[in-house]
């Protein structure tokens, strides 16, 4: 049983490189291929089908299995759990530099744009702040809609 875990285990981690080698980051692979839609959670027959096209040959029920925990369903934040935590971490930081996010934001996001910033505007306002997560993947993350840019609403 426990050399069966093992091998799950490292099924997964080659499963989630797999995704970081291809998008980037897990939250691109989510919204490019397992929840295209945007509606937050994928059943099993559209993790299946996702999984098969990155990972022809991989062990994809075990891995679902893992991953899904026995829930029936598949969240980004299951494929990464501590994108929530670098959030928060995020928002704290940007709080405790700035007195709130959206003086954060106002301060040092792009004075143009309606108040969005890309990818590109967003790394040079996390500049002011020592932040401890890694910014790029945070942005992946807060762009829900993959549109490419990130406005206040979505940060706080």
């Amino acid at each position: 049983e426990r050399q069966r875990a093992q091998r799950i285990d490292r099924a997964v981690e080659k499963f989630l490189t797999a995704i970081k080698n291809r998008f980037g980051t897990v939250p691109r692979a989510w919204r490019t291929v397992f929840d295209p839609e945007a509606e937050g959670k994928i059943e099993k027959d559209e993790f299946v089908k996702a999984a098969r096209a990155l990972q022809p040959d991989g062990p994809v029920f075990a891995v679902w299995q893992r991953l899904s925990a026995g829930h029936g369903f598949l969240t980004l934040e299951a494929l990464d759990p501590s994108l929530p935590e670098s959030l928060e971490a995020f928002r704290r930081q940007a709080t405790q530099a700035f007195g709130s996010m959206e003086a954060w934001f106002r301060r040092c996001g792009p004075q143009h744009n309606h108040g969005r910033m890309t990818l590109t505007e967003f790394l040079k306002a996390c500049a002011p702040i020592s932040t401890s997560v890694n910014e790029k993947r945070l942005f992946d993350y807060l762009d829900a809609d993959g549109d490419g840019v990130v406005g206040l609403d979505e940060i706080d």
